[in-house]
């Protein structure tokens, strides 16, 4: 049998074009895949216009339940939005909405580290929060309430978008894209994580352009975590509005029980299911804005007697990460006087020692180490004596001194590597001991 026989018997007789009859076979099906397709997309198509087109009817009126409710038409087909307003010297809790209007945006850059922020302006920041179908926030994840807040002229208004059905998507995301083209600025809580991400992602799969990613972005829930961390159980908004803020929600809704709504409002359109949704949500975007004030008058330190020692402790170490060295040191010092003993005063203890050796106030980062090592209980940190050992090597050049302090802290220590660091410094130490005796 001669290879062209082989080849065949193998593959297939070849037919004209020079193709295997296996090859014609895999065309034939790649074709029928193709017409497969195109049959699903017009007939996909021809669905949403249908549905587009076709009423949301409603067992209990929701421009009725809902105050400040319309019904928007876009190109996309309708959805409902509702707009409500506030005088912005009106309170929330202990402070007024007015009074996100001195929030600074040099000052948020420092709050976040993120210089995009510098060139913050009240008046163009736009406030969002979502409510959605569950929190995984995959390719299956709708939000179906947009929340949205912003300055116009002597009020905040929160403009809530919501679609009655999953056919209303696209109506609701032309709306939310078109409103983000008015402002400069995005401000969420914990909208990096979550809220930004999910939109995006709709923005994209419904096609249309994602200008909310490319906002500078504010997410409120850094700054207060490594505020308030010290001192609260969470950080949630809820937490912040009762511990923080002042805010006191009456009958609201927990977060928790909204996606469940959601799908029961999808199945029985009954606006009375929804309304404490809509509430909950207009009061997140309000907080949002007291929240933005408040960071910003702990980070001035102005109200200091509404600051708790553990609220002194966060703000010293925000402070000194943002080399803000002297006034980390007199939160430091504020803390201290109010923390007892645990981790929290040894968390404040540490931070003082490190931020008065950067301002090169050598004496005095030596005296708080002695301090902490002669303190009751007896301390059973290695830091201070690590930070001692380093002051008489260094400064002092008493090794005898130094080698004592290491010993003590290699006792104490439990760290790997910071013991590892230890035993060269010790060596180290021994060595220098050895050649001044040399000498």
């Amino acid at each position: 049998m001669g290879l062209r026989d082989r080849l065949e018997r193998h593959l297939g007789p070849a037919n004209k074009s020079g193709k295997t009859s296996t090859d014609v076979d895999k065309d034939n099906k790649l074709d029928m895949l193709r017409k497969r397709l195109a049959e699903l997309d017009r007939s996909f198509e021809d669905r949403s216009k249908a549905q587009a087109q076709e009423p949301v009817v409603v067992k209990a009126d929701l421009l009725s339940a809902i105050p400040g409710g319309r019904i928007e038409k876009t190109p996309f087909g309708e959805c409902f939005v509702s707009r409500t307003s506030q005088y912005i010297g009106d309170f929330h809790g202990n402070r007024r909405l007015r009074d996100f209007l001195s929030v600074s945006g040099e000052l948020a850059a420092r709050i976040t580290g993120d210089r995009s922020l510098s060139r913050l302006n009240p008046q163009s920041v736009l406030f969002l929060d979502t409510e959605t179908t569950g929190l995984a926030g995959g390719s299956g994840t709708y939000a179906f309430l947009i929340g949205l807040g912003f300055v116009e002229g002597d009020n905040f208004v929160v403009l809530q978008i919501f679609m009655r059905d999953y056919s209303e998507e696209a109506a609701a995301l032309h709306i939310l894209a078109n409103m983000a083209e008015r402002f400069e600025t995005l401000a969420t809580f914990n909208g990096k994580t979550f809220d930004v991400g999910l939109l995006s992602t709709r923005l994209v799969m419904n096609r249309m352009p994602d200008r909310l990613s490319t906002l500078p972005h504010y997410d409120l829930l850094h700054p207060a975590k490594r505020i308030y961390r010290h001192r609260l159980e969470n950080c949630r908004l809820s937490t912040l509005e009762e511990q923080v803020l002042g805010v006191r929600r009456i009958g609201d809704i927990p977060g928790s029980e909204i996606p469940p709504l959601c799908f029961q409002f999808v199945r029985q359109h009954d606006a009375n299911l929804v309304r404490k949704v809509f509430e909950h949500n207009r009061l997140d975007v309000i907080s949002m804005t007291t929240l933005a004030a408040q960071l910003q008058s702990v980070w001035r330190m102005e109200d200091e007697a509404c600051l708790a020692p553990e609220d002194w402790l966060g703000i010293g170490l925000c402070l000194s990460n943002a080399m803000d060295l002297q006034n980390a040191v007199n939160a430091l010092t504020r803390a201290l006087d109010g923390i007892g003993d645990g981790e929290k005063r040894r968390s404040a203890m540490r931070e003082l020692v490190i931020v008065l050796k950067r301002l090169e106030l050598y004496e005095e980062s030596a005296g708080r180490c002695r301090a902490w090592i002669d303190s009751e209980p007896p301390c059973n940190d290695h830091f201070p004596y690590e930070e001692l050992a380093k002051h008489f090597e260094h400064r002092v050049k008493d090794y005898e001194a130094a080698l004592s302090l290491t010993e003590k802290a290699l006792e104490i220590c439990k760290d790997p590597d910071g013991h590892t660091a230890l035993l060269h410094r010790r060596n180290r130490l021994r060595g220098k001991i050895k050649g001044a005796a040399n000498t």
